[in-house]
């Protein structure tokens, strides 16, 4: 499966922690959404909006094992999307993590940026995020 990624996920470190994903993912794009932090929090979430564009990953050949290990991390917080995202080389379909129409709330109009989070977020966010908690106690992910 290819999954699009666009916030700690981009993060090697964290995408191997998560799943046990190793692979390099390919620059994308993703239009039709936007990312905003979620308010008091480091990490960031993608809703619809026509007027803007996400930059991130693809990761291909993510396996269902590593998908089930996502979606525990994710929680409900996010629902896992088919989406169309474009690579420098080819429009390609995927699946990416999108904030639940139920916490539309959270969402605050700051924007989120790598940069920053590997300065000062990444830390916090591995301290703290309850989604590590969640796949502590399952597999790496392999099929």
């Amino acid at each position: 499966m290819e999954l699009f990624v666009y916030g700690t996920l981009m993060v090697p470190a964290v995408m191997r922690g998560v799943c046990g994903y190793t692979d390099f993912g390919t620059p994308a794009r993703l239009c039709g959404y936007r990312r905003r932090l979620i308010h008091g929090e480091v990490y960031p979430a993608i809703v619809a909006d026509p007027a803007e564009v996400v930059v991130g990953l693809v990761y291909h050949g993510v396996t269902s094992g590593q998908i089930a290990l996502l979606d525990a991390f994710e929680s409900d917080l996010y629902e896992r999307r088919a989406v169309s995202v474009s690579t420098q080389d080819t429009e390609l379909s995927a699946e990416a993590y999108v904030l639940h129409e139920a916490h539309l709330g959270l969402l605050s109009d700051r924007p989120w940026s790598l940069a920053r989070f590997r300065a000062d977020g990444i830390q916090r966010f591995t301290d703290e995020y309850l989604g590590f908690a969640r796949v502590a106690t399952g597999t790496q992910g392999d099929d």
